[in-house]
């Protein structure tokens, strides 16, 4: 009688390297897409409705805060708003990237930062969230020049600089 073997042969093999191959890529770390930010705010006493003004200057806003230029270089910091402060739906807002964080790097973290704003305080008003490259914070309310020291918080970084910051500031 002929012992069967799992996986013998040609085809078992290929089989074998198929499903380790597919295990690898499975245990790979997620990609910067899934990371889940250092630091998410949402506040607001009110919330904005699905097909509002104010959610159609919030979408205007954030695609335009999210929008880096190729040429921007290292860095990125812009500040931007939505209709004026005499109309209930403005929309105020910030970006700013670390200073030795390529434009195409910058870009690709806003959007992060957009999307998990949206997703992750649905309807809010007023939202914050920082990944490491990359804050983008906005507010129906004008903060631009003013402290707001009403959400505090302090993020320590236990890792040490990377080598790139380091040789960027000196």
């Amino acid at each position: 009688m002929e012992r069967f073997l799992p996986f013998s042969g040609p085809a078992g093999k290929l089989t074998v390297l198929s499903m380790l191959a597919l295990l690898n890529i499975l245990s790979a770390p997620l990609g910067h897409s899934q990371e889940n930010p250092i630091y998410l705010w949402c506040s607001g006493n009110t919330n904005y409705t699905a097909g509002s003004e104010y959610k159609a200057n919030l979408d205007l806003l954030l695609g335009n805060l999210s929008a880096v230029p190729a040429s921007a270089g290292r860095g990125h910091f812009r500040n931007a708003s939505i209709a004026d402060w005499t109309n209930p739906n403005a929309v105020y807002g910030l970006v700013q990237c670390r200073g030795d964080v390529l434009a195409a790097d910058c870009a690709s973290c806003l959007n992060r930062s957009a999307s998990a704003a949206v997703l992750r305080c649905p309807l809010r008003r007023r939202a914050a969230v920082r990944f490491d490259y990359c804050l983008l914070r906005f507010s129906d309310q004008k903060f631009f020049g003013n402290m707001d020291d009403t959400e505090r918080s302090s993020l320590v970084n236990s890792n040490g600089a990377p080598d790139r910051w380091r040789s960027t500031t000196g």
